[in-house]
């Protein structure tokens, strides 16, 4: 981890303070130096114990307040000044610049820690079970205050896109982020983490004249490619260049520091971290309906073309999502961490979805792999019509229940339904198939839409929902 960040409500936060030695490599947040407790269940422990040392220890580092106390990183034989403010206003690493610390930076991205073997059984999930959670689209911070007091909503989405938490390398800004979770934690509730680097639909321009979610700063640093369409354009990162994984992951440290030096490490739910677009694991928006898409397939196949210039093959796309997910375990030991299951490109008869070890669609094989090694699964796309098997979800699903019963489940709703009911089947009977589906599949939450988690006609379905959770 980079820094240590001061939270707003920590009375601990203007105190001088070091968190830790070279030799030592420990994390002491202030508030347990004051001789606070953590809240960490006994399974947590024993997990947080047991796991390999994570690689973010590698940088050990010590911290000062705005009043100019000693501030250092120290990584291996080099040692980085930092300066921080308490406060959730800001972060700035400076020396991420110097050509010598992003070197480094991006040997520990591509080391890492081999993963525990599988076990027979999944560990449990670590979190409360929070069935139906808040998602709120319009913006950083923001969230439905209805959903807030409505006693059906159990926890919201934190939505931290990386080029609002991250505007210039180094500078970090939790305000937003902290006030939602420390509102929705007084009310009792819970949070689920969402770190994107790029959006899946709604690109603001059909020429990639614009980043989109992706700082502008790491794009000016790495390679990219312009997915076209007719209405929309996807600047799209080289999933294998050293600079974006090393950038990509010290912001996800970074983000996962943050939380577990928090007095909310043990109100996060889960988090979702993204593989791809969205806080999802497809490799490039999908053109498998030109007409209802506004997509352009032979644009389509020059961005696959591309890919494959970068390194894309069935093979690397299936180890860099399991790479990704377990430095992502390994940063978010205190929870759990979701691999959402996508169809990776189109059409579906395209070898480089096939992992040729097992003849497997990649998205079977890995999901296998994550709920082997504790990893939850969910998919951001809940059809009530469960029937359409997409990305073979109903046999990933049945499978992962049937050998690792404890594996956490959760789904998004594709798009609101309140008011997209037809004359065969209006808004209640899609949210009730809505309910329906994930009961069948046997998942723990649903990240509702705003406008549907509020909807006085919904309530008794999201109480229903709920008590089948708890069940």
């Amino acid at each position: 981890m980079l820094a240590r960040r001061g939270w707003p409500d920590d009375p601990l936060c203007s105190s001088d303070h070091a968190v830790g030695t070279a030799s030592s490599r420990r994390r002491v947040s202030r508030w347990q130096e004051a001789g606070a407790t953590p809240r960490l269940s006994p399974e947590t422990q024993s997990q947080r114990d047991s796991r390999p040392a994570r690689m973010s220890s590698r940088l050990s580092h010590s911290v000062h307040d705005t009043r100019g106390s000693l501030c250092e990183v120290a990584a291996g034989p080099y040692t980085i000044p930092v300066s921080t403010m308490c406060g959730g206003q800001g972060m700035h690493i400076s020396a991420l610049r110097s050509p010598v610390v992003v070197a480094l930076l991006a040997t520990l991205a591509i080391t890492v820690p081999v993963a525990a073997a599988a076990s027979p059984v999944a560990p449990a999930h670590k979190g409360t079970y929070s069935a139906n959670i808040e998602y709120d689209p319009t913006g950083y911070g923001t969230y439905n205050k209805s959903a807030l007091t409505n006693p059906n909503i159990d926890a919201v989405d934190i939505n931290l896109n990386w080029y609002l938490v991250e505007p210039q390398r180094g500078v970090f800004n939790f305000a937003p982020a902290d006030q939602q979770v420390a509102a929705w934690v007084r009310h009792g509730k819970k949070v689920t983490l969402e770190l994107r680097f790029q959006h899946e639909t709604n690109a603001p321009s059909g020429t990639c004249s614009n980043d989109g979610w992706l700082p502008s700063w790491e794009a000016a640093s790495i390679p990219t490619l312009c997915e076209r369409r007719d209405a929309a354009g996807f600047i799209i990162p080289d999933y294998f260049d050293p600079t974006f994984q090393a950038d990509w992951r010290t912001y996800v440290a970074t983000v996962a520091t943050h939380y577990a030096d928090s007095p909310y490490k043990n109100d996060v739910t889960y988090a979702r971290v993204a593989l791809g677009l969205g806080a999802e694991s497809f490799p490039l928006e999908p053109c498998y309906n030109p007409v209802v898409q506004g997509c352009n397939v032979a644009a389509y196949q020059a961005a696959v073309q591309q890919l494959q210039t970068w390194g894309y093959t069935a093979s690397s796309w299936l180890s860099w999502q399991e790479d990704q997910l377990s430095y992502y375990e390994s940063e978010f030991a205190y929870t759990t961490v979701i691999y959402p299951i996508n169809q990776m490109l189109y059409p579906t008869s395209n070898p480089l979805n096939v992992n040729p070890a097992t003849g497997n669609p990649i998205e079977m094989d890995v999901a296998y792999w994550a709920a082997a090694h504790g990893i939850g699964i969910g998919q951001q796309g809940l059809d009530g019509i469960y029937t359409k098997d997409y990305a073979k979800f109903n046999e990933i699903a049945a499978y992962v229940y049937r050998h690792y019963p404890k594996t956490y489940i959760q789904f998004q709703t594709v798009a609101e339904v309140s008011n997209k009911g037809t004359s065969a089947c209006s808004a209640a009977c899609l949210f009730q198939q809505d309910v329906r589906a994930a009961e069948h599949y046997h998942a723990r939450s649903i990240e509702w839409y705003s406008a549907d988690d509020v909807n006085p006609s919904f309530q008794p379905y999201l109480a229903r929902w709920q008590l089948f959770v708890n069940k």
